[in-house]
């Protein structure tokens, strides 16, 4: 049996799974977790990541490892997105991460992370869906992909995520508001819509998912390929909107370190259901994590 894992060191959170293969090609979830450790924090104002969030992020990062060594994986990779991807000083955060792990982070491109958060998405639905086009918001950037008439891949992903909206809206709402319009105007139509399952991987979705559901503990089985229809997004969005973060906190289903960002999160997906007119969503708690496993797989054959 072959065992592989990757961390996934994103804008909010810094994520892990471990993923074994049998003989028989059957791929199963060992063990998968994370933390909320926001290394985007204040990145979109200064365009650098602060110390104070490299720290908290790399101490997770080895935690993180200590606990996949145990497993004992043939192969760990790890791997980064907008925050690393978009900060003057990304770099030199990976090879801080490199020399005090003795492992090179791969700084994904965003054509990468679309890909494989379509790859992890798609594969892991329990039988084959037909015309999926794929959602993955992240904290900084979003990415969306599906097939065109041609069955050639199309892979979109642009700068709007739910922490760089928090900030952005924290400091002028309206401007926030008009920048995450444009943005999914500009990158989203009802034509790529039209006729296609749309399936949702990330914090914000799986979150909403564990609300509508009221669910205290996390439940990947209750989440996984649960449902969302657009009414249901809104009357959750209008319930949170006006809400203080105090209450937030207190909401079942919703981890009180994601309650600041649930709003800005929320709001790209809706916004971005009206504009392409889908009527629901089907919600996937696996996404790039287990895209990165499965590449990890192919890589070892």
């Amino acid at each position: 049996m072959k065992k592989v894992a990757a961390i996934d060191i994103g804008t909010n959170s810094t994520r892990f799974m471990v993923v074994s293969q049998g003989r028989n090609g059957l791929v199963r979830v060992v063990e998968q977790g994370g933390e909320i450790t926001r290394l985007g924090e204040s990145l979109y104002d200064s365009g650098k990541l602060k110390p104070i969030a490299q720290t908290r992020t790399l101490k997770a990062i080895k935690q993180t490892l200590r606990k996949i060594k145990q497993q004992n994986v043939q192969a760990i990779e790890l791997f980064a997105t907008s925050a690393v991807r978009e900060a003057k000083n990304g770099k030199s955060f990976a090879n801080k991460v490199k020399k005090e792990t003795g492992l090179p982070v791969n700084i994904l491109s965003g054509q990468t992370e679309a890909k494989r958060a379509y790859e992890g998405i798609t594969a892991s639905l329990p039988y084959q869906i037909k015309n999926p086009i794929t959602l993955d918001i992240g904290g900084g950037s979003t990415e969306i992909v599906y097939q065109d008439s041609k069955q050639k891949l199309k892979k979109v992903s642009f700068k709007l995520g739910a922490v760089r909206l928090h900030e952005m809206t924290l400091k002028d709402r309206e401007k926030g508001r008009n920048y995450c319009k444009k943005a999914i105007q500009k990158n989203c139509s009802k034509r790529m819509f039209k006729g296609k399952n749309f399936i949702g991987a990330g914090g914000t979705l799986t979150t909403l998912s564990a609300m509508h559901q009221k669910l205290k503990v996390y439940n990947h089985k209750k989440i996984h390929n649960s449902k969302l229809t657009t009414k249901q997004i809104e009357t959750l969005f209008h319930k949170i909107h006006y809400l203080s973060l105090a209450e937030r906190k207190k909401i079942p289903g919703l981890p009180p370190k994601r309650a600041d960002i649930i709003i800005a999160g929320t709001a790209i997906l809706l916004m971005l259901l009206q504009q392409t007119g889908a009527k629901q969503i089907r919600v996937s708690d696996r996404g790039i994590l287990y895209g990165s496993c499965l590449n990890l797989f192919k890589k070892s054959k």
